[in-house]
């Protein structure tokens, strides 16, 4: 059967491993920014529902790298998005991009050589 047989969608080989992780890391350096021009877009206008929208995207593609610290901002102000101070708003949302611009230097180093390319196609935040 099936269970006693080995399967490489179960046990990739390393490079399949490597190559994975560049397809995500590439995807967050790409995404990410479109998350945050919508954050800025959606503090602008004091849009409740567009900024849960884009803070919940954004936090799911920090869970995919591991960013916790940007998970965790992202959390809060997907808690906050429903909120009236919008001042209080702005202020985590220019703590998020600080955080972004942190992990996107830390995914740059993460690899050292290879993950270079990547930051290519990050804006400025």
């Amino acid at each position: 059967g099936w269970l006693g047989s080995t399967n490489m969608a179960t046990h990739p080989e390393p490079h399949d491993l490597t190559a994975r992780l560049e397809r995500i890391i590439s995807l967050f350096f790409s995404q990410s920014q479109a998350m945050l021009a919508e954050l800025a877009y959606a503090c602008a206008n004091q849009d409740g529902e567009a900024l849960f929208r884009s803070t919940h995207s954004l936090k799911n593609l920090a869970a995919n790298v591991g960013a916790r610290a940007l998970y965790q901002l992202c959390a809060t102000l997907e808690h906050n998005s429903k909120t009236v101070n919008w001042q209080a708003v702005e202020k985590i949302r220019l703590q998020v991009v600080s955080c972004h611009q942190s992990t996107c230097a830390r995914l740059d180093e993460y690899k050292g050589m290879g993950y270079g390319r990547f930051s290519e196609n990050r804006g400025a935040a």
